[in-house]
């Protein structure tokens, strides 16, 4: 749940923010904006809202951000849960199928490694190129689509390192601080918000 408050506020996962909509006065009030997590992961932002619609300037403004399911995890427990092998070395990468999300070159380097076994790459989501991924899936490439909101909690605990290999177009990257959020470390490229983020 993203809303806008007047003041920078730390506020517990389970209260529910007050919704209000920006106004015509907003544009001369300084907004803060960040993120919240369920155990109160709190991440600033700045220049990766340069281009803030309405002409709000983006260094007014914070974001909070509430969730109550993006928390640590038992790794074992998750991958039990979802199926996946206990003893491969997972990374995870959940974009939306289009070509800007870099998931060609990922697969690539991938293919590329010198461990030819105990590892295995999990793509979610879904979009135009889900027929073509699917067709370059192998023993260390699995496709598994759209991923339910209720279950990605659980891919992120289960997974070693997150994986976002965005081309360009990124604005801010939810999918960092949702892995960041469930103590996933991530591995991201140099397009838009995405250092930023990583950056803190």
């Amino acid at each position: 749940i993203c809303q806008f408050v007047s003041k920078t506020e730390v506020i517990p996962a389970d209260k529910q923010l007050p919704v209000r909509l920006p106004t015509e006065a907003d544009r001369h009030r300084p907004i803060k904006v960040g993120f919240l997590s369920s155990d109160f992961y709190y991440h600033p932002v700045g220049s990766a809202f340069q281009d803030f619609p309405n002409h709000f300037d983006p260094a007014q403004f914070e974001i909070f951000c509430i969730s109550t399911s993006y928390k640590p995890g038992d790794p074992n427990h998750a991958r039990s849960l979802l199926g996946l092998p206990a003893d491969d070395w997972i990374a995870l990468s959940v974009r939306r199928l289009v070509p800007r999300m870099g998931l060609d070159s990922l697969i690539d380097a991938w293919e590329g490694l010198d461990t030819p076994t105990g590892r295995l790459l999990l793509i979610g989501g879904d979009g135009p190129l889900r027929g073509h991924l699917e067709g370059r899936q192998s023993p260390a490439v699995r496709v598994i689509g759209r991923i339910d909101e209720e279950q990605l909690p659980l891919y992120y605990q289960a997974a070693d390192v997150c994986i976002v290999p965005s081309s360009g177009l990124e604005g801010f990257g939810l999918v960092v601080l949702e892995a960041l959020a469930c103590g996933t470390p991530v591995i991201a490229s140099d397009a838009g918000g995405l250092p930023e983020v990583l950056a803190g």
